[in-house]
């Protein structure tokens, strides 16, 4: 039995526009985007922390992997490299999200999958950021995780209230492309979550404090 060929993310994200000036670069915006995920799948989520790996991988990625920059050189991105490349991404986020979407999807069709997307949405309080006294509400860390990939979908600061920045979530998800399941606490429930939830042709229900939600998008 042949082992299912999961697609590279690499020449989804390589289609995101490279926003730099091109006579003043020195490296490959595929060649950046390559170390990035080779760095992240080793564990490297800051970019200092991909700074050094580059730097203890250095014979690896010259020698094996032959990378160069764009004037044939034996020379790999410095750390202000790096950063710049990451601040010229965060201004690619929308077309970050769409080359991820698109992977994700040709990765399911891959897998073969037909049962609906399990996704996960949870909460977490920050301790120590309340302020009574200041009457600053305490930060809340929402996360969502599609669990089947071990892929998150994002998270975002909340001080109002999870079910309002879950309903944020849900007008995301409706652009997936598939059937999707969603579970959560009672945090993230609110009627206004419900309604979009039925508009989308999906359905609620609630047991003590877990709340369910299926949609098709």
């Amino acid at each position: 039995m042949n082992p299912t060929q999961i697609p590279s993310p690499l020449p989804y994200l390589a289609e995101i526009p490279d926003p730099r000036e091109y006579l003043k670069t020195e490296h490959e915006w595929e060649n950046l985007m390559l170390i990035s995920l080779m760095a992240l799948g080793s564990g490297r989520t800051n970019i200092l922390a991909i700074a050094y790996w580059i730097r203890d991988q250095e014979k690896y990625l010259l020698n094996t992997l032959k990378l160069r920059n764009r004037f044939g050189q034996r020379k790999l991105p410095a750390q202000a490299t790096m950063y710049r490349f990451f601040w010229f991404l965060d201004g690619q986020l929308a077309a970050l999200q769409e080359a991820m979407l698109a992977w994700a999807q040709d990765v399911l069709r891959a897998l073969g999958r037909e049962e609906p997307l399990a996704i996960a949405t949870d909460g977490k309080h920050l301790r120590g950021t309340r302020r009574g006294r200041k009457g600053e509400a305490a930060l809340v860390f929402l996360s969502t995780l599609v669990q089947g990939l071990g892929l998150s979908l994002g998270s975002t600061a909340v001080t109002t209230s999870e079910a309002k920045a879950a309903e944020g979530w849900l007008v995301r998800m409706s652009d997936l492309g598939v059937d999707w399941l969603i579970t959560g606490d009672a945090g993230v429930m609110s009627p206004t979550l419900a309604q979009q939830v039925v508009a989308q042709k999906g359905a609620t229900s609630s047991r003590s404090r877990v709340t369910r939600k299926t949609c098709s998008s």
